[in-house]
């Protein structure tokens, strides 16, 4: 399900993209309701697409297995946290960076980038602790033997031939989303982490987040909520037209 709305999410991105280099600036209500039912038409593809493959299979496997690699971790944490690299200097790397910063099971080992200087300036910039490790290139953080996993925030065409390459290295893989420009190359990230035995996570939080694990149980508990049949979720989405 993550994998949906992440695919989702990029093919929304895609079409705006689309939208704006051919200069549509302007859209009338007729052209938005036209491209959600398109948006919709499209997610309702991706989902009858996966539960008729074994994509489905495998990738319902990685997510039950990330909250089994959620509960090893903790354990393993208690002697020794997680050794963090980091590819690329992305905004959204900034969040996750102090994320992993305050988490008792989890530290930046290093970071690399296209330049020393470039990573070195982002390591300073964020409160990188001093005995972070500074790379100029994204290589060198997968051949680092310290790594235990790394995050990948990189433009998603390149996610491919770093998660593959991570994976390779046997380190276990954190990947922004849209985690793929296409279901083809998910299929060689995920079949590579699961031939080198690594853990392949999407960057959705939520999922994760302890306030979702408090509604679950007060969803689950019929003595405050009651007997919990059907649930309705509404999504809307903000389009600015100036």
């Amino acid at each position: 399900m993550v994998e949906w709305v992440s695919r989702w999410r990029w093919w929304c991105e895609a079409r705006e993209r689309e939208t704006n280099e051919r200069g549509w600036k302007k859209r009338n209500k007729r052209q938005i309701i036209k491209f959600n039912r398109t948006a919709a038409k499209h997610i309702r593809n991706v989902v009858l697409h996966y539960i008729s493959s074994h994509r489905f299979v495998l990738l319902l496997k990685h997510i039950v297995l990330s909250t089994a690699l959620n509960d090893s971790l903790s354990l393993m944490a208690e002697e020794t946290p997680i050794r963090f690299g980091i590819l690329g200097c992305a905004d959204i790397a900034r969040k996750l960076s102090r994320a992993i910063k305050l988490a008792p099971n989890a530290a930046i080992h290093a970071i690399g980038s296209r330049s020393v200087q470039k990573a070195r300036e982002y390591a300073e910039s964020n409160g990188y602790p001093p005995s972070t490790k500074i790379y100029g290139s994204y290589e060198e953080v997968l051949d680092d033997p310290d790594v235990d996993a790394v995050y990948i925030p990189l433009p998603t065409v390149l996610h491919l031939r770093y998660a593959v390459l991570a994976a390779e290295k046997k380190k276990h893989v954190l990947l922004e989303k849209p985690v793929a420009p296409n279901v083809a190359e998910l299929d060689k990230i995920l079949e590579a982490c699961e031939a080198n035995g690594v853990q392949f996570m999407d960057s959705t939080m939520w999922m994760h987040h302890p306030r979702t694990a408090k509604m679950k149980e007060f969803l689950s508990d019929p003595q405050r909520f009651g007997h919990l049949q059907i649930v309705s979720a509404l999504q809307s989405n903000l389009i600015i037209v100036g």
